[in-house]
């Protein structure tokens, strides 16, 4: 089954109450937890901890993506079709 789909009756039951501005809001936390894990894999590259730090930004990259769709959602948009459109946009330039 669809991602997006699931994720809707996950988001819909669980947060049934949340507005596009609360969704907006945890988008920006999760975004500053990627930049947070970039932050400690970039300044910690001498612990020789490449492993645990990619796991850490693949879980926070997640996070955003699972947030994005979420809003697309509660926005009535198609994920992929969002991110079809622009990158056929951006890579025409």
């Amino acid at each position: 089954q669809d991602i997006q789909v699931d994720l809707n009756l996950w988001h819909s039951r669980k947060y049934k109450e949340a507005t596009l501005a609360d969704i907006g809001l945890k988008l920006g936390e999760e975004a500053g937890e990627v930049m947070r894990a970039l932050d400690r894999m970039h300044y910690s590259k001498s612990t020789g901890d490449d492993e645990i730090w990619r796991h850490n930004l693949t879980e926070e990259i997640g996070d955003v993506a699972i947030v994005l769709l979420v809003l697309c959602n509660r926005g009535g948009l198609d994920f992929e079709d969002v991110v079809r459109e622009r990158a056929a946009e951006i890579m025409s330039r």
